[in-house]
């Protein structure tokens, strides 16, 4: 959500891994946040471990994505 409006919703019919969370974010949030927001923004995200594994850190370094949380 953002003051410009929301991006899409997305159903997840799987478990929510640290696979799943990438792929959502690869997929639906990066490319509606930059629509809505634009190229520089930061995702927001707590400490649940599917965004603290390795491979998701190393997912958000790759993509040069800036996280909080």
């Amino acid at each position: 959500m953002a003051a410009n409006g929301t991006g899409s919703i997305v159903f997840i019919n799987d478990v929510m891994t640290s696979e799943v969370y990438r792929n959502i974010t690869s997929v639906q949030v990066q490319p509606n946040a930059s629509n809505l927001i634009g190229r520089r923004f930061t995702l927001q995200q707590d400490n649940d471990p599917k965004h603290t594994a390795k491979a998701t850190k190393k997912f958000f370094r790759a993509k040069k994505c800036n996280v909080l949380g």
